[in-house]
């Protein structure tokens, strides 16, 4: 119990010291929100974020395994209305790609190396793309 109080406090200071980053467009354009509506894993906290025009990058450390949080986002983005379309799983990390009404949604998650139960996640959106033609109709021979 104890080491795992010690482990906690330690990831909560490194997320403190870890300055913040938000990279704002040139333009007076206001900053999307991509991820507004994604679900966080619950007691994660952030890390670091970006955000662009055209991207919003966001960073969460949260006292769950690799596994875990990987199982999170399996579970509660198709109940948010993100289809899963793939994913990768190797030694340390798992990635998730997901898509709504062709926003395109990535979740990174790696393990931080202090502990096995203490992973950083990172989310990735951007704009939704132009929807793609659908098959075209069949016509009749001779036409």
């Amino acid at each position: 119990m104890h080491a795992r109080r010690v482990a906690f406090l330690v990831v909560t200071a490194a997320a403190a010291a870890c300055g913040r980053h938000e990279a704002k467009p040139a333009s007076a354009a206001p900053n999307p929100r991509f991820l507004a509506d994604v679900p966080r894993v619950p007691r994660s906290f952030p890390r670091d974020s970006s955000i662009t025009a055209e991207v919003e990058q966001r960073a969460f450390v949260a006292p769950f395994t690799l596994d875990s949080v990987a199982s999170f986002y399996r579970a509660v983005l198709p109940a948010a209305g993100w289809q899963i379309e793939g994913g990768t799983s190797d030694t340390g990390q798992i990635t998730v790609y997901a898509q709504r009404r062709g926003q395109p949604l990535w979740v990174l998650v790696r393990h931080v190396g202090l502990g096995p139960r203490i992973s950083e996640y990172t989310l990735t959106s951007a704009a939704a793309s132009a929807p793609t033609a659908g098959p075209r109709e069949a016509t009749a021979p001779g036409r």
